[in-house]
């Protein structure tokens, strides 16, 4: 087998069976210089977050479910992850929780809890502890959702969408699911059939 530095955040370990190199390990060697978040951050999205910290997503829809489809490597855990509002506050918030689920199935592994906390203020964050911690298994894009109840929605930190062709083509890494919700998902829940949009991304911190 061969280990190969990817850059300074991973490796690579791959094996010759004879004919072709198949993957057998990848590691997120994660340097403290790029996870510039508190300590006991595992894992950023986007990892730059100096880079968009002044960009502002646009507020979901009430009780709308949208998801992002998240590479993650393989030896990560996950307990919380911290979302954070831009300009515009939440309030009169009644359910705001989120989780993972499988990218191809829809089939929900991991949900956190529901913060039933009324306002939502300006560039602050919201911590969601998932009620069992999520060890990544392999590394491949997982489906992280995220929905909010209330009468106003906070705008989100995060990439905006972009305006390019290429970029509002129909194979897209975002959209949206259920509508409706109020409470959590079940883990083994399946989300609703998923409708592609070109969402921009919020930034994520993982613990």
């Amino acid at each position: 087998s061969t280990t190969f530095v990817m850059n300074q955040y991973s490796t690579l370990t791959l094996f010759c069976n004879g004919t072709q190199w198949v993957e057998i390990a990848r590691t997120p060697a994660i340097s403290p210089k790029m996870l510039n978040g508190p300590t006991g951050t595992v894992w950023q999205h986007p990892h730059a977050r100096d880079e968009f910290v002044v960009n502002e997503r646009a507020a979901q829809t009430s009780g709308t479910v949208s998801w992002w489809a998240i590479d993650l490597p393989r030896g990560l855990a996950i307990s919380a992850v911290q979302l954070f509002s831009r300009a515009t506050a939440g309030s009169s918030m009644t359910h705001s929780w989120c989780g993972f689920a499988d990218h191809s199935t829809g089939v929900v592994t991991h949900i956190s809890n529901d913060d039933t906390t009324a306002a939502w203020g300006t560039n602050s964050g919201r911590t969601f502890t998932f009620t069992s911690r999520f060890d990544v298994s392999a590394s491949k894009p997982y489906r992280f959702f995220f929905c909010v109840v209330g009468s106003t929605m906070p705008t989100h930190m995060g990439l905006v969408p972009g305006t390019s062709a290429l970029s509002n083509t129909a194979a897209r890494s975002s959209g949206t699911s259920d509508t409706g919700k109020t409470t959590p998902y079940a883990v083994s829940d399946t989300m609703a059939a998923t409708a592609n949009a070109n969402t921009g991304v919020p930034y994520l911190q993982f613990t």
